[in-house]
């Protein structure tokens, strides 16, 4: 789902901790913007609202970042992690 306004939250890894703005989310999933995004395949955590989201690093594009969740995000998780940032529904185009 695409974030209906830029959200930030923090990245932890290898590189320390890393501000982001969280650009799309689902429950296995996040497109994060960054300055300095860590290498793909590197362990991560994503936090915000409290709530830690182990992650691995599946694909790096210049300053986006796709986020692999290590566990599938539940309903009240995901809304308790977006904090009162509205979630736009998916909207697919034709290839």
């Amino acid at each position: 789902m695409r974030m209906a306004r830029e959200t930030a939250a923090n990245l932890f890894s290898s590189d320390g901790k890393i501000p982001v703005t969280i650009l799309a989310l689902d429950a296995d999933c996040a497109i994060v913007a960054l300055a300095a995004a860590p290498p793909a395949g590197s362990i991560a955590i994503l936090v915000r609202n409290r709530v830690r989201i182990f992650c691995t690093v599946g694909w790096t594009a210049g300053s986006e970042i796709g986020l692999m969740f290590d566990d599938r995000l539940d309903g009240p998780t995901m809304e308790e992690f977006a904090g009162g940032a509205p979630l736009l529904a998916p909207s697919y185009e034709a290839a």
